[in-house]
């Protein structure tokens, strides 16, 4: 990225704050959505699997996180806060089974 934005020379100009929080900004969130929204929509076609890891954070704060896997790309789903649950193999079932329901 340094070696574009020097390649560009003296009086270079880059984009404002208000661009770059603005409608830069949501341009690129239309993208991201848009992109998301071809690989959801490939989902019927090719299917699906539900990936899951879990991790403590600094705080020892344990997560659960969930993401999709499909022949054009993952996507994050959610992530849930599991340091008060159980970990057992009914835990475990409910808490696909939820993400299942969310997707659909």
């Amino acid at each position: 990225m340094i070696d574009v934005i020097t390649s560009m020379g003296l009086g270079f100009k880059g984009p404002s704050y208000h661009d770059l929080r603005g409608p830069l900004l949501k341009g690129l969130v239309h993208d991201v959505y848009e992109y998301l929204f071809g690989i959801k929509a490939d989902w019927k076609l090719y299917g699906f699997s539900i990936l899951a890891y879990g991790w403590s954070n600094r705080r020892n704060v344990q997560i659960m996180n969930f993401l999709a896997y499909s022949p054009r790309g993952t996507i994050f789903l959610k992530s849930d806060d599991t340091s008060g649950l159980q970990k057992d193999k009914g835990t475990l079932l409910e808490m696909f089974d939820e993400v299942v329901k969310e997707v659909g």
